[in-house]
């Protein structure tokens, strides 16, 4: 996991439910006046109101993990995937036990400034969220 130096800003994109599945599109934007560079994947957990950490740290989704050049402006993205415990449930699940959180804790690729990022969910406690690597906006891992 590598970055260079400069003020990355992380915020929620467009969170998605489907077949029990809750998703949430976290993006990770250069606000310093020069390019820099991003790798690898984030540590995302869940937050309750207060942002304490709710569960076990997200598992990383085994991907190839892009080096990206980010303009002033420019965005990466990572896709954070946690059961919810609606729709579809395959026969083997972990049986949910559902619980709101308020949003995620979350480092980016080689920071250690942790930063409250708001997604308000309804998650399956007891079940690990899984995390990708930081992608070009638009990329499925």
């Amino acid at each position: 996991q590598a970055s260079t130096y400069a003020p990355i800003r992380v915020t929620a994109g467009q969170l998605n439910a489907a077949m029990g599945t809750a998703g949430v599109q976290i993006l990770f934007t250069n606000a310093g006046p020069t390019e820099c560079l991003l790798q690898g994947y984030p540590g995302v957990a869940l937050a309750g109101a207060d942002h304490q950490q709710v569960g076990t740290d997200a598992a990383r989704r085994p991907a190839t993990i892009p080096l990206l050049a980010l303009a002033p402006g420019g965005q990466g993205a990572a896709q954070f995937l946690v059961a919810n415990g609606t729709g579809y449930e395959p026969p083997t699940a972990t049986p949910c036990s559902q619980a709101p959180v308020a949003g995620l804790r979350v480092y980016a690729p080689g920071s250690r400034k942790l930063v409250f990022v708001p997604a308000p969910l309804q998650v399956c406690t007891g079940v690990r969220p899984t995390i990708g690597p930081v992608e070009a906006p638009g990329s499925t891992s």
